[in-house]
């Protein structure tokens, strides 16, 4: 399908749409750095920031204090739900009708070449969607057990079956009423996912979706995430949630089957591994260790979702 890009005549115009709730800090620091990246004269960038709260909060005096250059405008979306505010934002952008939209999360930077590598992107790659790598900033020292981050996970312009919306290109008409109208799932409400979802649907409409690390952001990964039990618990999440929104029949078996058959037994085959590297290496034990338990977390999170056991974990924010 075609981008419906606008900028024939002047620059794009870009919606940077923002969710946030209770972590103006974060959101402060990441307004700050799109605002001190330099802007091509190709494209004409503006923020909306969707507050996700109930009642009032002194949020909008601390954007308007902030002595931003760059267009910010804060709207507050009572509802309380990720899809319900990315929603939000998503109806604020389309009554302004920009050439696309750039989701990016609250507590994600960037550099100063940004605009400059998104502006090659989108006129590199033929696509409705181009979404590009977050990159970890770790806020200690890298524990052994954990993955290591891999920006380059995919060629240059690869073509995805879906995206997230951290660091994400999409063209309005994926969006807008003459075009495909998309909105975010609100029944996955707490559950996170529904970027996932919606980017799913996209694709099987025709949506051509590619990669592109021209234009990274970077996200601080505090003490709590460089903690094990909070990689399980995204790796149980993020599972549990994946065979929730497959609407495939054969991927939804082969989910099942790969994680909560074959993966208990990949786990004991990592166990074993751990044990027979612990007298030699602690760390290569520890990677090994933290991939069995990962297996066994992803296996209990498809066999809760079959019983319909899903977590809702964003019905509080702690991290």
């Amino acid at each position: 399908m075609a981008t419906g890009q606008d900028g024939a005549d002047g620059p794009v115009r870009i919606a940077i749409l923002i969710c946030t709730r209770r972590r103006p800090e974060g959101l402060l620091a990441c307004l700050a750095s799109l605002d001190r990246a330099d802007k091509p004269a190709q494209i004409a960038p503006c923020v909306i920031v969707v507050e996700n709260e109930e009642t009032p909060t002194d949020l909008a005096d601390r954007l308007a204090d902030a002595g931003l250059g760059l267009p910010v405008r804060h709207v507050r979306e009572p509802r309380l739900g990720i899809p319900m505010a990315r929603n939000r934002t998503l109806d604020e952008a389309m009554a302004d009708a920009p050439g696309w939209v750039l989701f990016l999360d609250d507590d994600e930077e960037v550099g100063s070449d940004y605009f400059h590598g998104l502006a090659g992107a989108m006129t590199t790659h033929d696509a409705d969607v181009i979404t590009g790598p977050v990159l970890m900033d770790l806020a200690g020292p890298r524990p052994p057990w954990m993955p290591v981050d891999k920006p380059h996970r995919w060629a240059e312009g690869a073509v995805l079956q879906s995206a997230a919306t951290g660091n994400t290109l999409a063209a309005r008409c994926l969006f807008s009423e003459d075009g495909l109208g998309l909105r975010f799932d609100e029944t996955l409400a707490f559950t996170g996912g529904s970027d996932v979802e919606l980017f799913h649907r996209a694709v099987a409409a025709g949506v051509v979706i590619r990669w592109s690390t021209a234009f990274p952001a970077h996200e601080t990964w505090g003490p709590e995430r460089l903690k094990m039990r909070w990689h399980l618990r995204r790796k149980y999440r993020e599972a549990s949630v994946g065979l929730m929104i497959e609407r495939d029949a054969s991927a939804r078996r082969r989910m099942i089957v790969g994680k909560a058959i074959k993966g208990p037994v990949e786990a004991l085959g990592y166990g074993l591994a751990a044990l027979l590297a612990l007298p030699v290496s602690r760390a290569r034990s520890s990677r090994f260790g933290y991939r069995a338990l990962a297996k066994l977390w992803e296996a209990g999170a498809i066999l809760g979702a079959l019983t319909g056991q899903i977590q809702q974990p964003y019905r509080k924010i702690d991290e």
